[in-house]
């Protein structure tokens, strides 16, 4: 793997990782296949500290490589609610691979541009938007469809959003050290995630619905923290986000059918 280029490693690491996907679906269906989901996350992570390790700085291990887990951790749930054809399960292993490929290569960009600026960095912020909402959206609607009792889906959806964001605001920064006020934001913007999903819990809407309310909601509250740490907060741009969520409550209340 040493004599490899980078795009090399991160094809071929790519590949691997669609083909230990691929396996999982053969472990039998309970607490086994739950269990090698997270050995395949678990794995994801090692895969891709090798696959980065070049330019990977002890504060990454704690932010970009936590990303690539949690993206496996999204399709793996998720793949196993499709339809159990040949034809779902190809497709979305092609996408995991093809998607995989574009983190490894946001990935660097991150690890290359700490402490300088390159002309790459806002195309990494954008595929970094677009992972973190697949990110959530996935993982919750496989999480209301376990039908847990509202306290557990507090809790994790909190711990997810909790590690997204702090993906996500620290990228803003692209500092070697983790500075205090990230984790404050993370955790406030992980607790109003987390407590709507409680109201959520509660109201019956069809399990997508709740999923694309909770990840657009993640989606403002983190473009504003965003925009708080750029120094861009003004209040236009704070007018222009409550009218954005305020637009989406009545489309919940009005428009989505109920159960």
């Amino acid at each position: 793997m040493a004599k490899l280029r980078k795009r090399e490693k991160f094809v071929t690491i790519s590949v691997l990782l669609c083909i230990f996907l691929w396996f999982v679906q053969y472990i039998p269906l309970g607490f086994w296949r739950y269990f090698g989901i997270v050995c395949f996350s678990l794995l994801t992570y090692i895969l891709s500290a090798i696959s980065l390790s070049d330019d990977l700085q002890i504060t990454e291990w704690f932010t970009i490589l936590p990303f690539h887990s949690l993206y496996s951790l999204a399709i793996g749930l998720f793949y196993f609610l499709l339809p159990t054809n040949l034809f779902s399960r190809l497709v979305i292993i092609v996408i995991f691979g093809v998607g995989t490929y574009f983190l490894f290569l946001m990935s660097n960009v991150y690890s290359i541009s700490k402490g300088r600026t390159i002309q790459l960095i806002n195309a990494a912020h954008s595929n970094q938007i677009f992972f973190s909402m697949l990110i959530s959206l996935l993982l919750i609607n496989t999480l209301f469809s376990f039908q847990l009792i509202f306290y557990q889906n507090c809790i994790i959806i909190f711990l997810i959003h909790f590690w997204l964001s702090f993906f996500n605001l620290w990228a803003q920064e692209l500092d070697l050290k983790i500075k205090f006020h990230l984790w404050q934001l993370s955790f406030l913007s992980s607790l109003l995630v987390g407590q709507l999903g409680i109201i959520l819990d509660f109201i019956p809407f069809p399990i997508w619905h709740k999923a694309l309310f909770i990840m657009a909601f993640f989606y403002i509250i983190l473009s504003l923290f965003q925009q708080f740490l750029n120094q861009k907060l003004f209040k236009k741009t704070f007018a222009e986000y409550y009218l954005v969520m305020a637009f989406m409550l009545v489309l919940l209340i009005f428009l989505f059918p109920r159960k």
